[in-house]
C-alpha cells in the first residue's frame, strides 16, 4: 500500500486461469505457471483470481467448467496474500472457492455481474468473513454477464451505487465503476472524467480497473502484440497519474486493478 498525500493506493494484481482472456489468456492455466505468477505478484495488496473471460463477446462457461479451471490454484500459497479475490458471477464457483480458501486474509467476492439479489445476499451471509465488490453494469441477471455489451444504457454509476448501498449491508463493500462493462467507448472516457467526483461522494474503498482495456487502444494491432500492450499501459499511467493528483487530498483508499506490478510501482514511486 502506498500513500500519496492523504490518498492510500493499493494494487489488485490479476491472474487469470483462462485460455482466452484478452490480457493473459493461456499463460497461467497450469499449476506450475500459476505458482510462478504468484511470485511475480507477491507484493500486491489484493490477489484477484479469475477463471472466465468476460471481455466483450467472449463465450460464457458454466460454473463446473469454471471450477475445473480453478483446480490449478494453490490454496496454501495464496494464503500468504493479505487479501484474495475470486472474480466470478457464478454463485457455485464462489461457494466452492470460499470453502477451499479458509485463509487468514480477507476473502473478497469480485462480482462483475453488478446484480445483487437474494441469492447473492444469502451466499454472503453463509460466509460472513467474505467482502463484496459491487460492479456497475446494466445486465438484468447474472446469467447475462458475458453479454454485458448487449445491455447498454445511461452512465448512471452514482445512482446505481446509491441504490445498492441502500440495502443496509452488513459486510465490507468495495465499489467498482466497472470500466468496459455495459459501456460504449465514449462512456468509458466520460467515466474517467467523472471518477474524482464519484470517489469523493462515496466513503467506500474503490477498485479501478482500466489495465489493458480495449477502449485505451489507438492502433489496430493483435491483442497480444507487445506494442499494443505497451500503448495501453502508457495510456493507463497517464489517466491514473491525473486521478492521483486530483484526489491526493482525500483520506480514502483506492485499489488499481492491474496486470503488471512494474507499472504500478512506477506510477506510485513518489
Amino acid at each position: 500500500m502506498k500513500t500519496i498525500g492523504k490518498l492510500k493506493i493499493g494494487m489488485m494484481g490479476v491472474v487469470n486461469t483462462t485460455p482466452d482472456s484478452f490480457s493473459d489468456g493461456g499463460q497461467f492455466n497450469t499449476p506450475e505457471s500459476f505458482k510462478r505468477q504468484l511470485e511475480v505478484l507477491k507484493d500486491v495488496d489484493i490477489l484477484d483470481i479469475g477463471a472466465e473471460s468476460t471481455a466483450p463477446f467472449a463465450n460464457p462457461i458454466t460454473a463446473p467448467e469454471e471450477s475445473d479451471r480453478l483446480t490449478v490454484v494453490d490454496f496454501e500459497a495464496i494464503k500468504a496474500f493479505p487479501k484474495v479475490s475470486i472474480d466470478s458471477y457464478h454463485l457455485e464457483t464462489v461457494r466452492n472457492f470460499a470453502e477451499n480458501y479458509r485463509g487468514p486474509g480477507e476473502l473478497i467476492w469480485n462480482d462483475v455481474s453488478g446484480v445483487f439479489g437474494e441469492k447473492t445476499r444469502e451466499l454472503l451471509e453463509e460466509f460472513p468473513q467474505m467482502s463484496y465488490v459491487f460492479s456497475h453494469t446494466h445486465v438484468p441477471d447474472k446469467s447475462q454477464t458475458s453479454f454485458h455489451m448487449e445491455y447498454l444504457g445511461e452512465l448512471n454509476v452514482a445512482e446505481k451505487f446509491r441504490d445498492f448501498l441502500d440495502h443496509g449491508l452488513k459486510y465490507k463493500v468495495y465499489l467498482d465503476p466497472c470500466f468496459g462493462f455495459s459501456k460504449t467507448r465514449e462512456q468509458n472516457h466520460e467515466l474517467i472524467e467523472q471518477l474524482p467526483e464519484l470517489i469523493r461522494e462515496f466513503e467506500h474503498d474503490f477498485i479501478i480497473g482500466i489495465s489493458r482495456k480495449s477502449f485505451l487502444r489507438f492502433t489496430d494491432l493483435p491483442k497480444d502484440d507487445p506494442q499494443l500492450i505497451l500503448e495501453t499501459e502508457v495510456h493507463q499511467s497517464v489517466i491514473l497519474s491525473k486521478l492521483i493528483d486530483q484526489l491526493k487530498d482525500l483520506d480514502r483508499t483506492i485499489y488499481f486493478r492491474m496486470h503488471d506490478p512494474v507499472v504500478y510501482n512506477a506510477l506510485t514511486r513518489f
